[in-house]
């Protein structure tokens, strides 16, 4: 933000962008979108996502947040099914065992 220490002189919200040939200044935005943007980064670090998407309005970012959160509960549903066949496959596995030892 504005009000951290800089050794440049510079912050990242007195950064000039230009989207569809309009000069933007993050600092004149609404607080609304510079909340949603703050939101996308730390989601975006939270989740291995990017945060090259170029969204020009709220809604576009908050799309991106939920297909970013989307993409985590996929992800970490897809681990732990895996997680779950493999320690079934093992207890299946050592049940056979013993049993097997018990025959001889």
């Amino acid at each position: 933000g504005r009000g951290g220490p800089t050794d440049t002189g510079f912050r990242w919200v007195d950064a000039e962008w230009v989207i569809d040939g309009q000069q933007f200044e993050f600092v004149h935005a609404d607080r609304l979108y510079q909340y949603v943007v703050a939101m996308h980064w730390s989601v975006a670090q939270l989740t291995g996502g990017s945060m090259d998407v170029i969204c020009t309005n709220s809604m576009e970012r908050l799309f991106n947040i939920v297909c970013l959160i989307m993409g985590l509960t996929c992800g970490s549903t897809v681990v732990s099914s895996l997680s779950a066949m493999m320690i079934n496959l093992q207890m299946m596995r050592k049940d056979r065992t013993l049993k097997m030892q018990k025959l001889r």
